[in-house]
């Protein structure tokens, strides 16, 4: 990752560190995706986010060995490294990055924060390493690029209680969260904090922290401040704690070329007609995904059979 770890524009197709596992496993866990849990082996424990993975057979997870330190970690975690073993191949000085015997299981972590802001291209490296820093001050804490045109970082993190206040000022003065300029909630009895920074009526910062659940209904935000859309007919609703925004949830991008989501994708399939290959022709011609580079037309056509026509529309 010391070259693609550096273009935001890369992590649209898998944005963030999550632990695969398949679905039944999870669900004789308790696990539901979108859960922190704490993967812990003989040599230590990291906390990752859960997403269920019909590739994966039961009894087994997947971690990309790429999610170390730099993206993923903690005051006591070290990202993937943590859990795998120190060995090294002694001719080559490979290390055994590839297997590891982990216990999953859910983390016992009650308050989280997502943050997101946009950085100016020259800013993001240093901005990064004092992230970076704020690792120590939490259990859990996970720091990603994002962005095409407007490059910015995604910070999630969690911990036993509230971090210090020092920890949350530094926090929000790195996104540019913490002058007047930004509006601004607290709620000290139910540990709920939000700040959102709008230039004009576009969506530029936010920072969302407290209860599991609280973070997880903010997710929509993040659509706004991604594509740009204008935040007026939401902009009532940016500082409340139960109400969500009448957008769909945020979705990774599948074709990085022309930068389509899979919400979009699937919505656009609903709407095509004919055969596959008329199907996938007129995707290209409504959203250009697929008509570039091609790599994404595997996943494409996979979609294309797991979305059928709305009821009504004919396929021939």
């Amino acid at each position: 990752m010391s070259r693609t770890g550096t273009v935001p524009r890369l992590f649209g197709h898998v944005p963030e560190p999550r632990l695969a596992m398949n679905a039944a496993d999870m669900a004789r866990r308790g696990l539901a995706a979108g859960d922190l849990v704490e993967v812990r082996s003989r040599r230590g424990a990291l906390m990752v986010s859960i997403e269920a993975d019909e590739s994966m057979r039961s009894g087994q997870a997947y971690l990309p060995m790429h999610w170390g330190k730099r993206f993923l970690g903690g005051r006591a975690s070290e990202g993937v490294n943590t859990v795998t073993s120190a060995a090294l191949d002694p001719v080559s000085r490979q290390p055994e990055l590839k297997h590891a015997a982990v216990r999953v299981t859910a983390a016992a972590l009650d308050w989280r924060l997502a943050a997101f802001a946009e950085i100016a291209p020259g800013s993001l490296t240093a901005t990064f390493a004092g992230l970076q820093l704020l690792q120590a001050g939490v259990a859990f804490a996970s720091i990603v690029p994002f962005g095409r045109e407007r490059a910015g970082l995604l910070v999630r993190a969690a911990h036993e209680s509230v971090p210090a206040p020092e920890w949350l000022a530094e926090l929000d003065r790195l996104l540019g969260l913490e002058d007047e300029a930004s509006l601004r909630y607290d709620d000290a009895r139910r540990r709920h904090s939000r700040r959102v920074r709008v230039e004009g009526d576009r969506l530029v910062a936010a920072r969302i922290a407290g209860g599991a659940a609280s973070v997880a209904g903010a997710e929509w935000l993040r659509e706004f401040l991604d594509t740009g859309a204008s935040i007026a007919a939401v902009r009532r609703q940016l500082l409340c704690d139960e109400r969500r925004g009448p957008v769909a949830p945020f979705t990774r991008i599948v074709c990085q070329c022309h930068g389509v989501a899979e919400g979009a994708i699937r919505a656009a399939l609903a709407e095509c007609t004919g055969d596959e290959s008329a199907r996938l022709e007129a995707l290209g011609q409504s959203l250009a995904c697929g008509t570039s580079c091609g790599s994404c037309r595997p996943e494409l056509r996979a979609l294309a059979g797991q979305v059928a026509p709305k009821a009504g529309r004919m396929v021939a």
